[in-house]
């Protein structure tokens, strides 16, 4: 099943339903919350095409359902592309976008998923990931190192130890230290910090 965010369904898409059906892709279309007072804009007859309105579905379950997403500027790409899936750019609006609202990243030469602003060539790309079964292009998964080279199940860690870190001062150790006659295990001196913030 493919996903998508954001796709301004032009008559283009529309025609090319019949390849959908053909190969049984499921497109869930979810708008971003900022746009969430259009979705009765849009509106399918397909069997092939689900629209999710906002909050009826947890995005998250979404993300991990999907093989594939397409979106124009959406944050959520990043954890599709985290998962290790392929990322569609669809950026039908780009020059109006970076005028009004900018970005961090230069979306014509560092995304990190195929971008394009013509709906024929969107097509094409999803056909292409459909018949190489949603696989990501090899130069993403490298390129996912260095975005992101904390795949792993020690998020959770390193925050908690960057905030220790930053906020449990070695001064507050060494005046809790001077108040006991036997030297405390970390563990009790987080429990004194903490229990005294």
């Amino acid at each position: 099943m493919a996903f998508f965010t954001l796709l301004v369904f032009c008559s283009y898409f529309y025609n090319n339903l019949f390849y959908l059906e053909k190969k049984d892709v499921k497109l869930v279309f979810y708008i971003h919350p900022k746009f969430r007072e259009y979705m009765g804009a849009f509106a399918t007859n397909s069997a092939q095409i689900e629209l999710v309105e906002f909050g009826t579905q947890p995005l998250n379950e979404l993300l991990m359902r999907c093989n594939m997403m397409i979106t124009d500027y959406s944050s959520a790409c990043w954890d599709v592309y985290y998962q290790g899936k392929p990322v569609l750019f669809y950026m039908f609006d780009y020059e109006m976008y970076n005028e009004v609202q900018g970005s961090y990243v230069d979306m014509r030469t560092e995304a990190f998923g195929e971008a394009t602003d013509d709906a024929e060539t969107l097509i094409g790309l999803m056909q292409k990931y459909e018949e190489n079964d949603f696989a990501e292009l090899e130069k993403y998964a490298e390129l996912r190192e260095e975005l992101l080279p904390y795949r792993d199940d020690k998020n959770c860690e390193r925050t908690y130890l960057e905030i220790k870190k930053r906020f449990y001062k070695k001064e507050y150790r060494e005046m809790v230290k001077m108040f006991q006659e036997d030297e405390m295990s970390e563990d009790e001196e987080e429990k004194i910090y903490i229990d005294n913030m």
